[in-house]
């Protein structure tokens, strides 16, 4: 019968070989300690297979955990063109149609997987009304189509027009405004 016993500083199973009265003491473990447990765990083995061991063991550690990690995924959802009724698991697009998962971006009509056409594009901006602030009390009322939310757009149209009052002091800018539609 082959006792064990475990070590108060680690946790870890010894032999009983081992001298337990020696045991880790305040967080330090004594260098005689530590060259004892060592003597013991590398009894018999050379240093090339223990470098083999170690090396295997964290090869297949990661290749485990990358092989979980894609089986996972596999079982989350179904990829687009595999049959989505009656497994229990659904398609990774979230759109089942006719029995088949469509892809990312994809959306079902008539019973098929199809690609939505682009949005329209934005209407044009404008036009806007900007006011532009000149620094001899001049306010100018400028038509333009112009990025309301943008202070470096609405620049480029005031700097010019205020160069004759004194410079630009500020600006202002209304979206839409129905007095510039005409």
């Amino acid at each position: 019968m082959i006792m064990r016993c475990r070590c108060s500083f680690c946790g870890c199973t010894l032999p009983s070989r081992l001298q337990v009265h020696r045991r880790c003491e305040g967080g330090v473990m004594a260098s005689d300690r530590f060259d004892e447990i060592a003597r013991e765990i590398g009894a018999g083995t050379t240093r090339r297979r223990a470098l083999r061991l170690l090396v295997g063991t964290l090869t297949g550690g990661l290749l485990g955990l990358l092989g979980t990690q894609r089986v996972k995924a596999d079982i989350d959802c179904r990829p687009a063109g595999k049959t989505c009724r009656g497994k229990g698991i659904p398609c990774c697009s979230g759109v089942c149609c006719g029995d088949v998962c469509c892809a990312q971006g994809q959306e079902c009509q008539s019973g098929q997987c199809v690609t939505p056409p682009p949005p329209p594009p934005p209407p044009p901006m404008g036009p806007n009304r900007q006011i532009c602030f000149c620094n001899d009390g001049t306010v100018l009322n400028i038509c333009a189509t112009v990025d309301c939310s943008s202070g470096p757009a609405q620049d480029v149209i005031c700097g010019p027009a205020c160069g004759d009052h004194g410079g630009e002091r500020g600006t202002a800018c209304i979206p839409d405004d129905p007095a510039c539609a005409a």
